[in-house]
């Protein structure tokens, strides 16, 4: 009974990943704020356009799953994990990218695996 729980948790898409997607999304938009005056406006329109845009593909997603839309979340969370050491900003700002873009890439490969024998639109 366990294995089955396991597998299910491994192999089956759940609501709650959408959930931590879009919150994640509106989490990198807002985290600028976190920084106050830290935040450089070439860092906060990083930030936004990134967070939009997870928290775009994730709508899209819901309506139609499309291998694109997944693609463009994961592009998306992994220059919110690097950004940071390209643009050279740290302190919480830093750290709030680096958990918040991890999460993002996390849950966009773990939905990879889960749809991997889905047929879906390319």
């Amino acid at each position: 009974m366990f294995s089955s729980i396991k597998h299910s948790w491994i192999s089956d898409h759940h609501d709650w990943e959408d959930v931590c997607s879009v919150s994640a999304g509106v989490l990198i938009v807002l985290s600028p704020l976190a920084a106050g005056s830290a935040a450089t406006p070439s860092v906060a329109i990083s930030a936004g356009l990134a967070g939009i845009t997870i928290t775009v593909m994730v709508m899209l997603q819901l309506m139609m799953l499309r291998r694109w839309e997944e693609l463009l979340k994961l592009a998306c969370g992994v220059w919110v994990v690097v950004a940071p050491l390209l643009m050279q900003y740290d302190g919480t700002l830093r750290l709030l990218h680096f958990v918040l873009g991890g999460t993002v890439v996390f849950l966009s490969v773990l939905e990879f695996w889960q749809d991997r024998s889905c047929q879906l639109d390319s």
